[in-house]
């Protein structure tokens, strides 16, 4: 995710909780210019979109994805 403010202590904790329910794993530099998750894939590209894209959406923010290995498992484009 390339947020384009300094998301704050709440934003983040928002963003972990939502992960944690997906077994996945939030991480940011201390500077916090850019967010990197990681998500099993047994989560599931449905719940990973819907939580990258309720957080993404309120805050005006870009995001990629990356190192997905199964190239059947998605389709579509990011938000």
């Amino acid at each position: 995710m390339l947020p384009e403010t300094t998301p704050d202590d709440d934003d983040v904790a928002e963003l972990r909780d939502a992960f944690d329910r997906l077994d996945g794993l939030v991480e940011l530099p201390a500077d916090r210019r850019f967010i990197v998750i990681t998500v099993p894939l047994t989560a599931g590209f449905p719940a990973i979109e819907a939580a990258v894209n309720a957080w993404t959406a309120a805050r005006n923010c870009g995001w990629e994805y990356g190192n997905v290995h199964d190239e059947d498992w998605w389709v579509g484009e990011p938000g």
